[in-house]
């Protein structure tokens, strides 16, 4: 397989949505708990990078065996560049099992609780990009993608940093699914903005394509304002800095952008400016938890 083919099939390029979070739990970990457990965390880490760029490959296979004829195969990488399905399929084996492997060690390391833990994300990535009907075609894509990489990410990386000190695994769950929501609903902008432009060209079943273009404009503004509202929100509840009131100092860019992005016929020529968008919006939390460690 060449090297273009196997970077533009892992979408390797695009990893860097995932590495936002997983900085996020190192900082939040010394914000909340002042304690971080290297060894783990990069267990955990590159456990969560293999299976996310086997799941990526998994869907590319998807894909090319739910191509209807010839024609619609050759639209599909796999057709397109005649990948060589063994070789994929040794490739995704590869890339899940090496996932399998770390974060069972992971769990021998430190208590089987984070196994248990990383089932349920696993178990819906591997519905969402493979079976008779993969999620990914679904009205659940967006929510699987945003929740599996912002809060699924955070849950496992922070508590693989700080299982010591969890007395209850409840107040710690509710914990990290607030502070994941900013990065949830980023990932949702950009997931709702890709499948609302691809709906526009052709019809589809995720969340976007079934609710039409006005109405996912809607949905986008609103995870805009609500990743500004839950982080101030999270400074009462002490799960965030005082510092955190600055993120609004983007809002007005942030805003403009989207308004940008949601008033525009052709939405494909303003998709990065989504991407931007949540991009600052994660860069931020990232900055502002990190000042909180210092003041």
């Amino acid at each position: 397989m060449d090297i273009k083919v196997f970077l533009k099939m892992t979408k390797l390029n695009q990893l860097v949505y995932i590495l936002l979070p997983i900085v996020m739990s190192y900082i939040y970990s010394l914000y909340q708990y002042d304690n971080i457990n290297w060894g783990i965390s990069f267990l955990i880490a590159l456990s969560i990078l293999l299976f996310i760029l086997g799941i990526n490959l998994m869907k590319e296979m998807t894909l090319y065996r739910h191509a209807d004829g010839k024609r619609e195969e050759m639209q599909t990488t796999v057709g397109k560049y005649n990948v060589n399905r063994s070789t994929l399929r040794y490739l995704i084996l590869g890339f899940i099992g090496a996932s399998i492997v770390l974060i069972l060690l992971a769990g021998g390391l430190t208590n089987w609780l984070i196994v248990l833990m990383a089932c349920v994300p696993a178990l819906f990535g591997i519905l969402y990009a493979t079976g008779k009907k993969p999620l990914f075609a679904t009205p659940l894509a967006e929510l699987i993608v945003s929740f599996g990489c912002g809060f699924a990410v955070l849950m496992l990386m922070v508590y693989g940093n700080v299982y010591q000190e969890q007395s209850s695994i409840i107040a710690f769950l509710t914990e990290i699914f607030w502070v994941s929501l900013p990065f949830d609903f980023s990932f949702a902008m950009i997931q709702l903005a890709h499948n609302s432009v691809a709906s526009q060209k052709q019809p589809n079943l995720t969340m976007a394509g079934v609710m039409g273009r006005h109405a996912t404009s809607g949905v986008i503004e609103f995870a805009v304002i609500l990743s500004f509202v839950l982080p101030s929100l999270s400074i009462y509840l002490k799960y965030a800095p005082g510092a955190m009131i600055l993120i609004w100092l983007v809002f007005p860019k942030i805003w403009l952008d989207v308004k940008k992005f949601v008033r525009q016929k052709d939405q494909a020529s303003e998709l990065g400016e989504i991407q931007v968008s949540a991009e600052i919006i994660m860069i931020f939390q990232v900055l502002l938890y990190t000042l909180g460690i210092f003041f």
